[in-house]
């Protein structure tokens, strides 16, 4: 006799009624555990049980390690109930922990620049909420809460929503607060950059996408872009090795958009837990490498470290090659489905260059930060006496969640490609590495490009951090404004040689040519995007 059993298998959806205490009055706390929320959790509880064992190593002789794991676990807790609240008034609970206690981790050495970071993380973060909560008063007109039954007014909420989960997510034009927030230690930029707050604007994001228009993906496809592009091209003038992994994660987050203005909600989910899988490996095999060199974050003086720790070169090996969507790594799947569809979609030419040169520009700079810091130049401080069963620890939990991960998805999606998009993603990966390791044996070549070294801090993205009032004062806080804004110092410089007295005035006394030059570069790429 031949039994047949078949199960049911669908989410979960518990309801904790506390209507009978008179506080929470028609309120009931309500919890949603379907694949995907469950398949997050599993990869942010991996990640968060790596990154306390890295604690130990990086803030060992912290005298207040005790409070660092506190806010740290209130981070961590905020971000299961942004994953488990289906409720949006609920969600707003964790949506604000993380704004706050980001705000705490960031700021935690105290200096003048960890505060200035975290300030400006807090307040384009409220940015956010105040967004957020425009969403909401549009819900109250509705009279509910619940995304399932939206029928009113649906554009103006998501085009609220879309912009304040982008502020979570450091998408353009809100990303200068994600390179700014490496003032924070490594273990929280690695929990940062990984599987909680940028992520959570987009997995908020995956979980609207089946109610989202057309014209509103387009706005979500064209910001991808453009994030993507930007990430990408400042990863490659930097040389602080934790702000190069976070334009990184910016860039990803860019490619990740993309692939959901496509239409792939599934395959952007799958590359969000990979992602933040490998990218945490990636900003702790570094973290570790600051530990040997005395907490120096330059690049150019984290070198030959391939022989200090083979265990932690060959993890950050494994995560370049990742994020370079080398064949036979996580990357390299996803990377070969979006590129077959962007040759098969009626993108234009621009958009189609822009796709092409980030993912050109992805693998220089993954390989320019793997070749610095594992074989160049002569700077040896020793061996990384500190690898001991924690340290291994730490990275044993992080690969047998990838091998999870992995069983878990195995054999789920059926895809066709064709030959040649696969090839050219192996064709651009391997263009990225020969440029890089160009660019490091002659550094001389950087000299000549100069000039666009001030995509590094991104200019035009700085506008949310500078106060009004100060455009209003006349005098020397000029110079200030200009200095400390959107132009650096040595490119005005490199101007005023070039054009001498004639425009030497206007450069150093025109405050408004900092919003002209935002709005000439925001009008080029839309000028780019329709005739092109």
């Amino acid at each position: 006799m031949l039994l047949n059993a078949f199960y049911y298998v669908g989410p979960v959806y518990l309801v904790l009624d506390l209507s009978s205490l008179r506080v929470f009055d028609y309120y009931s706390l309500s919890l949603f555990f379907d694949f995907f929320s469950l398949l997050y959790l599993f990869v942010l509880f991996s990640i968060v049980s790596s990154i306390h064992l890295f604690t130990y190593v990086y803030m060992g002789n912290d005298c207040n390690l005790f409070r660092f794991f506190s806010v740290l676990n209130i981070f961590v807790f905020s971000m299961i109930i942004l994953i488990l609240f289906p409720n949006l008034i609920s969600l707003l609970l964790g949506w604000d922990g993380l704004g706050f206690s980001s705000f705490l981790l960031v700021a935690w050495f105290g200096c003048a620049s960890s505060r200035f970071s975290s300030l400006k993380t807090f307040l384009v973060n409220r940015l956010g909420d105040g967004l957020f909560l425009i969403s909401l008063y549009y819900f109250f007109v509705q009279g509910h809460f619940f995304l399932n039954t939206l029928d009113l007014i649906i554009n103006l909420i998501f085009i609220v929503l879309i912009f304040s989960l982008f502020t979570k997510s450091a998408h353009f034009p809100f990303s200068s607060w994600l390179p700014d927030a490496m003032a924070a230690p490594t273990p929280v930029s690695a929990l940062v950059h990984s599987s909680t707050l940028v992520t959570a604007g987009l997995y908020l994001l995956f979980r609207f996408s089946y109610l989202i228009s057309y014209e509103m993906m387009e706005v979500i496809q064209y910001l991808g872009f453009w994030t993507l592009f930007l990430g990408s091209l400042g990863a490659c003038f930097d040389n602080n090795s934790k702000k190069i992994v976070a334009y990184s994660t910016l860039s990803q987050l860019g490619f990740m958009s993309l692939v959901l203005s496509l239409g792939c909600s599934n395959l952007c989910f799958f590359y969000m837990m990979a992602h933040a899988l490998f990218k945490a490996l990636l900003f702790i095999s570094v973290g570790c490498f600051l530990v040997v060199k005395f907490h120096n974050q330059d690049i150019r003086h984290l070198n030959n470290c391939w022989s200090l720790g083979p265990v932690i070169s060959f993890s950050l090996f494994f995560s370049c090659f990742s994020l370079s969507g080398f064949p036979f790594f996580s990357g390299f799947y996803i990377k070969e489905i979006i590129v077959n569809s962007i040759y098969f979609n009626n993108f234009n030419n621009f958009l189609v260059w822009v796709f092409f040169l980030s993912l050109v520009f992805t693998v220089f700079y993954s390989f320019r930060l793997f070749g610095f810091i594992s074989f160049k130049f002569q700077n040896n401080y020793g061996v990384f006496s500190s690898l001991n069963v924690i340290n291994l620890l730490v990275f044993f939990i992080l690969y047998i969640s990838i091998i999870g991960l992995g069983v878990v998805l195995f054999n789920t999606l059926y895809i066709w490609v064709n030959f040649g998009s696969s090839l050219s993603v192996l064709l651009y990966s391997i263009l990225g590495v020969i440029i890089s390791q160009y660019m490091i044996t002659y550094l001389e070549i950087l000299n000549l490009l100069s000039f666009v070294n001030y995509f590094i801090y991104m200019f035009f993205l700085n506008i949310l951090t500078v106060s009004f009032n100060r455009l209003y004062v006349v005098g020397n806080y000029l110079i200030q404004i200009i200095d400390n804004g959107f132009f650096l110092f040595y490119f005005i410089n490199k101007m005023n040689n070039i054009f001498q007295i004639n425009f030497s005035n206007i450069f150093f006394k025109s405050f408004f040519l900092n919003w002209l030059s935002l709005v000439g570069f925001s009008f080029l790429f839309i000028f780019l995007l329709f005739f092109f």
